[in-house]
């Protein structure tokens, strides 16, 4: 027996390396990059991804702009919320109304049957705009749909047409979420 036979069968009777054998045909791009993502304060994972370590550089300068973006955005957007918070309230006496003007029926004042239908669709309108409103102003707080929250402002500014304050807000937000770092935070390329 020679001393290459006996190499190869102390060889195969180690157990296997537990790296990868490397080779110079392997190439580090062909391997997908591990995404890991990180956890917000919110509770939930965040939907911005964090990619491997030759990023890292990179990411702390997005992360930084995250991060002002969300502070930029955080003061009208719980504004929103609050004022659409205070519309569900109207549009639940709007509600009422119709309902006690439908209720009436044939023996309704001459008024309240001139003005039934407008009741009525004021109690059918007002509650939907103001659904559409809170779902973009929760949409607004949580970063998710930049397209729901521009609605959302416009609405406010519609369905509160006589109050200034309302109109205010509406524009405020209107302004900052079009500024480019809050768009960029929302994931819309602005280049």
């Amino acid at each position: 027996m020679n001393d290459h036979d006996s190499d190869e069968s102390e060889y195969e009777a180690r157990p296997p390396s537990r790296r990868r054998p490397r080779s110079d045909y392997d190439d580090w791009d062909d391997e997908p990059r591990r995404v890991r993502r990180r956890r917000s304060g919110r509770g939930d994972w965040d939907r911005r991804a964090r990619y491997d370590r030759r990023r890292a550089r990179y990411e702390r300068d997005d992360d930084y702009d995250d991060r002002l973006a969300e502070q930029a955005i955080s003061a009208p957007a719980k504004a929103l919320f609050v004022c659409w918070i205070f519309g569900a309230v109207i549009a639940l006496m709007f509600v009422l109304v119709a309902i006690f003007a439908v209720a009436q029926g044939p023996d309704a004042p001459r008024e309240t049957k001139s003005d039934r239908p407008i009741l009525v669709m004021v109690g059918l309108m007002y509650p939907l705009a103001v659904g559409a409103g809170l779902y973009g102003a929760w949409e607004m707080m949580h970063f998710r749909s930049h397209p729901w929250a521009t609605a959302s402002a416009c609405l406010l500014m519609l369905a509160f047409m006589g109050c200034t304050p309302a109109l205010g807000i509406g524009i405020w937000a209107l302004i900052v979420l079009h500024r480019p770092k809050t768009r960029r935070a929302f994931g819309i390329n602005t280049d």
